[in-house]
């Protein structure tokens, strides 16, 4: 296309005005993020070489900086802002000073799956925890729909979208959606993921990570672990209350398949090595668990599920799993923020740290 000879000075000064533009907002990110690996004084470097005022030669003479690590330079994660009002940091993986991914681990309390559509949600001692992660994940949705967050309680890569049959606590994903726009909606005592996916739709992407074999055995282990925990501490209680002494001893011998004869002290060696052997088996199985759910946020991070430019995951486990998960990732060279939330209780985290001191 021809172009009359009046132009050409109008467009020079515009093509300038623009490179002097992008050049100012180059020389701003170098204060901002570069500096952080380069320095400021090898930024500017960069800058010139992308604007052609340097060669790369020259480049590598004037700052010490090859051309060929540009493309080794790392990227900083962007970051989710904690609003302290409902969760707190408590422990960061040791992932080196950059790394390239960035996971939020909730540690949540949750119902037992027995409980179905509570009627009085307030009521309950998990509530204050359950309504603080799902107001600081609707925040966190909002302001970064690219976050991917990742569910425990379903099978690993199983989407949660209008297609999952799944119940939790009684409620579906259709059930929900049809009280999603309620005032009383964040009250609802459910799945938290499932809860939040309801409310946001497409706008947000929702994936399991666990698996639901290791689940049931893994329930099964922990109840196992609090029967063996509870019977020993009734023997110690009333040990010298004989009436009272009798009921559990009984218990102990019809439950565990022991003697008719065992007395207090053989019940309890016996209640201890089934503990021991129950306790083990429940830590394997929840490290089972937290390796799955490893290897899920590897696995999305090698299929490219999240964008590059927005790596950032967020996992709504329960807090037994916190100590594996964060040794796993750290371990992928994944970086990591554990987070409580606001009336989160440890017990069970309290009572395997007991039990396993103690024996």
């Amino acid at each position: 296309m021809k172009t009359d000879s009046w132009e050409l000075p109008i467009r020079e000064t515009l093509e300038r005005r623009l490179e002097n533009r992008v050049n100012l907002l180059f020389g701003f990110a170098c204060r901002l993020s570069f500096t952080r690996y380069f320095g400021f004084s090898r930024c500017i470097g960069i800058g010139l070489l992308s604007s052609g005022i340097l060669s790369p030669l020259l480049l590598e003479l004037l700052f010490g900086l090859p051309t060929a690590a540009l493309a080794q330079v790392p990227t900083p994660h962007p970051v989710l802002p904690i609003n302290p009002k409902f969760l707190k940091e408590v422990a960061t993986c040791q992932s080196g000073p950059s790394p390239q991914r960035m996971v939020y681990l909730i540690k949540q309390w949750h119902l037992p799956p027995s409980q179905t559509k509570v009627q009085a949600p307030t009521q309950l001692p998990q509530y204050q925890n359950q309504l603080a992660i799902y107001q600081q994940l609707v925040a966190w949705a909002k302001q970064n729909p690219n976050v991917e967050f990742l569910a425990e309680g379903c099978n690993t890569k199983t989407p949660i979208d209008d297609a999952f049959t799944f119940s939790f606590n009684g409620w579906t994903i259709q059930e929900l959606k049809k009280e999603s726009h309620k005032p009383h909606y964040e009250k609802i005592m459910t799945h938290v993921l499932l809860k939040l996916k309801a409310f946001l739709g497409a706008k947000i992407k929702v994936q399991c990570s666990d698996q639901e074999a290791l689940i049931q055995k893994s329930q099964s282990a922990l109840s196992d672990v609090r029967a063996d925990a509870a019977y020993y501490s009734r023997l110690e209680e009333f040990k010298d209350r004989p009436e009272r002494l009798k009921i559990y001893l009984d218990g102990v011998i019809e439950s565990y398949h022991l003697a008719a004869s065992t007395d207090r002290v053989q019940a309890e060696a016996a209640l201890d090595r089934a503990l021991k052997a129950d306790l083990s088996k429940a830590r394997e199985l929840n490290d089972q668990r937290s390796q799955v759910l490893v290897d899920t946020i590897i696995g999305t991070q090698k299929q490219g599920s999240i964008p590059a430019s927005v790596p950032l995951t967020v996992a709504v486990w329960g807090g037994l799993h916190a100590p594996a998960v964060k040794a796993g990732l750290e371990k992928a060279g994944i970086g990591c923020k554990i987070l409580e939330p606001v009336g989160y209780v440890m017990d069970e985290e309290k009572m395997f740290s007991v039990l396993q001191r103690e024996r």
